[in-house]
């Protein structure tokens, strides 16, 4: 599975390159991707 996420969703998550993260996916959108 691939996704794209965009930098106004990495900036909005606080997401940081090379960070692992986690995804709850509903079939049309990710509902929420969070640091671990």
């Amino acid at each position: 599975m691939t996704a794209t996420v965009t930098n106004a969703s990495i900036d909005g998550l606080n997401l940081k390159e090379g960070e692992r993260a986690v995804a709850a996916i509903k079939s049309s959108s990710i509902i929420l991707a969070v640091t671990l």
